[in-house]
């Protein structure tokens, strides 16, 4: 193995592509669910469990995260016209 760069802890990566309309909107109803609830919820999808936040974050609408191990995932409402809706840290 070799060593490509050290002394950092955090990947921040844009995905060119989009979530599907459906599941856009089903978690957009949990992220006013966390909204009410003034604290994240919890969400399933395909056996992956994360946490919807009450609030998007730098014009991604929302966030969602696998946990303190995992990622942060960011996501754009479903346009055509923008195929840049995902971003990973």
């Amino acid at each position: 193995m070799q060593v490509v760069h050290k002394g950092f802890d955090t990947l921040d990566i844009a995905i060119q592509g989009n979530i599907d309309k459906a599941l856009f909107e089903e978690l957009m109803a949990m992220k006013e669910l966390a909204q009410d609830r003034n604290k994240e919820v919890l969400f399933t999808h395909n056996g992956v469990a994360m946490h919807v936040a009450k609030s998007g974050v730098g014009g991604y609408q929302l966030q969602l995260s696998t946990g303190p191990q995992g990622a942060i995932w960011m996501i754009k409402r479903p346009k055509a016209n923008d195929p840049w809706g995902l971003f990973v840290s």
